[in-house]
C-alpha cells in the first residue's frame, strides 16, 4: 500500500514525500511533504485520503472540515475584530 501511496502523492501533488497519516473520519489523511516552499495564497491545500483500498484527494469542504476552519456565515463571531488598535481586545 505504501507504495501506491508514494504513486498517488507523486501523480497529484508533484512529490512521493509525506508526512505520518493522522487518523480522521474513518481515513487515513497523508499530507505531502515538500523539500522546497509552496506557496498557495490562499488555495486550498488537499491531501490523500486513504480508507481500505480506496486512494482520493480530498475535496475542499473536506479540507476545511478536518483543518477546522469555520466560515464566516456558518459563526458570526469568526473572525471579527474588537474595537482596539490591535484587535485583540485590550484595553
Amino acid at each position: 500500500m505504501d507504495k501506491k501511496i508514494k504513486e498517488a502523492m507523486k501523480e497529484y501533488f508533484g512529490t512521493s514525500d509525506y508526512l505520518p497519516p493522522v487518523k480522521w473520519n474513518g481515513y487515513s489523511v497523508y499530507e505531502p511533504k515538500y523539500s522546497e516552499p509552496t506557496f498557495n495564497f490562499g488555495l486550498s491545500n488537499p491531501f490523500l485520503l486513504v480508507r481500505g483500498d480506496e486512494i482520493r484527494v480530498s475535496t475542499a469542504d473536506e479540507e476545511q472540515a478536518f483543518r477546522g476552519y469555520v466560515e464566516e456565515d456558518d459563526d458570526p463571531d469568526a473572525m471579527q475584530p474588537t474595537k482596539t488598535l490591535t484587535g485583540l481586545g485590550e484595553n
